[in-house]
């Protein structure tokens, strides 16, 4: 196996982002780089150095849109959601570098896919009133943690902690796929639904940072992200402060910075 370099695998993202871009283009379907890659499209014109990804969200319809014609996308990559294929996480779509490794501790002993990857989150309605919205986001934030015990990750635990993980993954691994389409289904919840916020709901980031109106996102907005254009959601600076705050522009020092993983190419030399 050979180790890649940072620039390696950002150029791999950069790649299939510009072809992604244009399928979406070509199926008129809407998408907006999110959360880092928005970030690091504004602070960096590009990735953030240390990045080693991108995401993009995509409002149900279009999310639902894409996953149908999926199959016709470039076949030198795998598209995986859990609707046709298990060990899948959570309930967003992940397209996955074919011949590669990443080296992580976490997922090591667990099922789950390890290779590169470049996730696509659905963006859900959300309730409006803030009553009903604290009562949804307990039945996320409740279904994403059982969720998280049917794989034994390592975050760095004690092995006795690891032995109670083994044995709520056994009783729970036979009912993933039902799980998670629970989960999907909630998520969906509201989507009939007229509303003014909107929620990436798969996402790590906190329910409350994640909700906002939809107005933020607005029209797709073409932003330059390294030698491309790509879009970003209309209301960038509001959109960026609410995730990030008011500094978001700011440099974080390096010990506050996400320490990346080794991530390999499998092809033979």
């Amino acid at each position: 196996m050979k180790l890649l370099d940072i620039k390696e695998v950002q150029s791999m993202q950069l790649k299939l982002m510009k072809s992604l871009h244009d399928f979406m283009l070509k199926n008129h379907i809407k998408y907006y780089l999110i959360a880092g890659s928005a970030l690091g499209a504004v602070r960096h014109h590009g990735f953030i150095p240390w990045d080693d990804d991108i995401d993009i969200g995509l409002f149900r319809d279009d999310y639902e849109k894409f996953i149908q014609i999926a199959p016709f996308f470039d076949r030198n990559y795998e598209i995986i959601n859990y609707k046709y294929k298990n060990n899948c996480n959570y309930a967003l779509t992940r397209i996955y570098f074919p011949n590669t490794y990443i080296e992580n501790p976490v997922i090591e002993n667990t099922k789950l896919d390890k290779r590169l990857y470049f996730d696509i989150f659905p963006l859900d309605n959300v309730p409006d009133d803030n009553k009903e919205l604290a009562k949804y986001e307990k039945k996320i934030v409740k279904k994403k943690k059982l969720i998280s015990r049917i794989d034994v990750k390592n975050n760095n635990n004690s092995k006795l902690v690891l032995s109670v993980k083994k044995i709520v993954s056994i009783a729970l691994t036979q009912f993933r796929n039902p799980i998670i389409s629970s989960f999907d289904k909630l998520c969906k919840k509201y989507n009939n639904i007229k509303t003014n916020r909107v929620c990436s709901l798969s996402s790590q980031y906190s329910f409350k940072k994640q909700v906002m109106p939809k107005e933020i996102y607005g029209t797709p907005t073409l932003h330059v992200f390294e030698t491309e254009y790509f879009y970003v959601p209309e209301k960038l600076d509001e959109y960026l402060t609410i995730l990030y705050g008011a500094d978001y522009s700011e440099i974080p020092p390096i010990k506050k910075r996400r320490k990346n993983l080794n991530i390999y190419s499998t092809n033979e030399v």
